[in-house]
């Protein structure tokens, strides 16, 4: 099962600075950083930019109920340990 690390608040600021921390930290063994914010270009190169884990990035508002439950219903269908939850 595939070890992941959730980071929220990720296209920016300090949940950026996390992810590229989180990729550093290879002794996590942590095999995708799934990278949650609404800016989905952000997020998409934020993903390239990780040199050792495979970036994730997953648009989502989460203030909105929909969306919220979107990305829960994901966690739940993807076979997946969640290692690591940065909620920021």
């Amino acid at each position: 099962m595939k070890r992941v690390a959730l980071i929220t608040g990720a296209s920016s600021g300090i949940g950026e600075a996390l992810a590229l921390e989180v990729d550093r930290a290879t002794h996590l063994k942590i095999d995708e950083i799934w990278l949650v914010a609404r800016r989905t270009e952000r997020l998409e190169n934020l993903a390239q930019q990780l040199q050792h884990t495979k970036g994730v990035p997953i648009s989502c508002d989460l203030t909105r109920i929909g969306e919220r439950d979107a990305l829960f219903q994901r966690l739940q269908e993807t076979p997946c340990e969640v290692a690591l939850l940065i909620n920021n």
